[in-house]
């Protein structure tokens, strides 16, 4: 019961306001414009939906080492610190509830609730970001 879509991730093909639940996997990294990508995620998602957002951490010190050995492969990809994705979220409406610090492959994740401040080792360590975002009510936008 699933169809395949294939679009800009900057103008999805979507009515506004009609899922609730948007994931964004290891997607945002393809996409120039990181910011416009947040906002149409927020755009098809209700007042309240949810959005999950990941992406390999742009902090982490063996990504400089990763891109050089495979420059080809990585010189299109963008690279987002925790601070990018969160910004992004908030400012397409969404109150980010949490942020993910996966460790590959160590199988290890540690979990930042609200805005807590993001220590050395989540920030230069994890391998990969999920930013849990909810977007918010419309009356709520306007405070």
């Amino acid at each position: 019961g699933l169809a395949a879509v294939h679009s800009s991730g900057k103008k999805l093909p979507f009515a506004a306001g009609i899922f609730d639940l948007v994931i964004a996997n290891n997607v945002i990294q393809s996409i120039r414009e990181g910011d416009a990508f947040v906002r149409e995620l927020s755009r098809i998602a209700k007042p309240g939906g949810k959005l999950l957002l990941s992406a390999t951490n742009g902090q982490n010190f063996s990504l400089a080492v990763i891109r050089s050995l495979e420059e080809r492969k990585h010189r299109d990809l963008e690279v987002y610190r925790v601070e990018d994705l969160t910004s992004f979220c908030v400012l397409a409406g969404c109150a980010v509830e949490s942020v993910l610090f996966l460790f590959f492959p160590f199988g290890l994740v540690q979990i930042a609730k609200g805005d807590r401040q993001v220590g050395f080792l989540r920030r230069y360590m994890s391998t990969t970001l999920a930013v849990f975002a909810r977007k918010r009510e419309k009356d709520k936008l306007d405070d």
